[in-house]
């Protein structure tokens, strides 16, 4: 084997301790990378005896796993999901079924939804990590909010094992499934996120933001109990702007994805990524090729001598040496047909590298750039026909004391 891997205590726990290695435990170990999201997902079957494998299905679960090629991590994730057999019977523990802290929201009789408390099993948190979920009531229905939240918790706040499926005949065995980072970032709800006062006076509700410092702002506010923003000079040259406002309940990876999709100004993609060391990245997506294919290998350069491993290998652009054709279609997002941007990879454990290509157009990122566009222009809309004739004047007094002319007050 080209790898190593190796088994750590959970992140939720503090830093991971190494634990051991499980190279030889384990067999048939898939993971694979992707643009949007980094280090994604990985699979073995963890070998031993019936007393071992139950000895990992309830107590591993959440543990750290780090891929290491030549003394480097090339891949790491969490123990998320474990299938054992025993007996016949399939179980599974996954850490999807959890939820250890609850917001209950009420429903008032002019339905208006409305944040009435939170509930929490910290033992499980600490164990695990906080992983949220949002439930409703409606006033004047049972349950009341004190039973609903703890009845959640006592249902859903530890990862259970559940019976998947019965079977006669067949081995013992334990499936494990390791997830990247970016998965616990959908651990975390954002709600109740008001928008901070930035002009004098108030008027916070049109303030705007550039994009980078948006998603700077979420990371460290929600999800530094797995990951850490890395700000750099190029993932601050993004100067598209959009609303510092978050007006609905969402998951925080899934809201940090929308705001991504939206590229720039020059409709230039972006990504989001998680990489070695749980930190959090963002930048510019890079269409310059990165890697040359040609004869049945990938090299860092036209003129390499020796293919790059494929543990090695990240999303990018390709070039395809073999393919004869040089001019791309015009106004397309790659000037070079031979050019091929690679959404995900995947390398099997004999090293056997598969690549997938992005299904997301440029004509795709500017359609999400221009829906957000026309969705702040009718919020602002509505806004301005509820505000008075004074709120508009001294709105816009204030605006074209901090915007230059070329600006055009939005009211």
């Amino acid at each position: 084997m080209s790898y190593d891997l190796l088994l750590y205590t959970p992140v939720a726990q503090g830093t991971p301790a190494f634990v051991a290695e499980i190279t030889h435990q384990t067999s048939n170990w898939r993971r694979s990378t992707k643009l949007q999201g980094g280090y994604w997902q990985g699979t073995f079957t963890f070998q031993g005896t019936r007393q071992e494998l139950q000895r990992w299905f309830y107590e591993r679960l959440g543990y750290h796993v780090a891929e290491r090629t030549n003394g480097v991590v090339t891949w790491e994730g969490m123990i998320y999901e474990m299938d054992l057999t025993t007996a016949e019977v399939t179980r599974r523990r996954s850490l999807d079924a959890m939820t250890n802290s609850v917001l209950i929201r009420r429903v008032d009789y002019e339905g208006h939804n409305r944040p009435h408390a939170t509930y929490a099993n910290t033992q499980s948190q600490g164990r695990y990590g906080r992983r949220d979920d949002v439930a409703t009531i409606h006033m004047g229905q049972a349950p009341d909010a004190p039973t609903m939240g703890n009845r959640i918790l006592k249902e859903a706040a530890w990862p259970w094992a559940r019976p998947v499926t019965v079977r006669k005949g067949g081995a013992d065995s334990l499936t494990v499934t390791v997830c990247g980072y970016a998965f616990a970032a959908n651990w975390r709800y954002i709600y109740n996120y008001h928008t901070p006062k930035v002009r004098p006076g108030g008027g916070d509700d049109l303030a705007q933001i550039a994009i980078p410092a948006f998603l700077k702002e979420i990371a460290d506010s929600y999800l530094t109990q797995f990951l850490t923003w890395t700000d750099d000079a190029a993932s601050r040259t993004n100067t598209l702007t959009v609303l510092h406002n978050i007006t609905s309940d969402i998951r925080a990876w899934d809201w940090l994805q929308e705001q991504v999709a939206l590229g720039d100004t020059a409709y230039a993609p972006w990504r989001l990524w998680v990489g070695a060391g749980r930190r959090l990245h963002y930048g510019a997506v890079s269409l310059t090729p990165a890697l040359y294919l040609r004869d049945g290998g990938l090299y860092s350069s036209i003129a390499g001598h020796e293919a790059i491993n494929p543990r090695n290998v990240q999303p990018c652009v390709v070039r395809d040496l073999q393919y004869s054709r040089e001019r791309a279609e015009y106004g397309g997002m790659l000037t070079d047909a031979r050019d091929i941007l690679i959404d995900e990879v995947s390398v099997d454990a004999d090293d056997t590298l598969n690549m997938h290509t992005s299904d997301a157009t440029e004509s795709d990122i500017a359609n999400a750039l221009e829906a957000a566009r026309q969705a702040q222009t009718e919020w602002l809309h509505d806004y301005w026909d509820k505000a008075s004739e004074a709120d508009r004047a001294r709105r816009k007094a204030e605006w074209e004391r901090t915007h230059p002319p070329t600006e055009r007050f939005p009211g």
